[in-house]
């Protein structure tokens, strides 16, 4: 697990920002979600594009299982989990 420096989370935080996801629940283009569940793999559409993105940090389904089976990390996707799947 990495510690959550001053640092990482301003890294965090600029990644967030850039990405427009403003919480740990929300799928592209701002739709909800249970996020103390799994990756949803849920397709979104929105002006002419389709995408799985979802959390924080705006992971596709298939990013999303890469790096949590690099990292070790369970397909739980609470805010801990996507600050650390993150910073892998």
């Amino acid at each position: 697990m990495y510690e959550l420096t001053p640092y990482r989370l301003a890294i965090l935080d600029t990644i967030n920002w850039a990405e427009g996801s403003p919480g740990y629940d929300e799928l592209f283009n701002y739709v909800k979600f249970n996020n103390l569940g799994p990756h949803p793999n849920q397709v979104v559409t929105a002006g002419g594009y389709e995408s799985t993105a979802a959390g924080a940090y705006q992971f596709l389904y298939s990013s999303w299982q890469d790096t949590i089976s690099a990292a070790g990390l369970p397909d739980f996707m609470d805010g801990p989990t996507q600050d650390q799947a993150a910073l892998k």
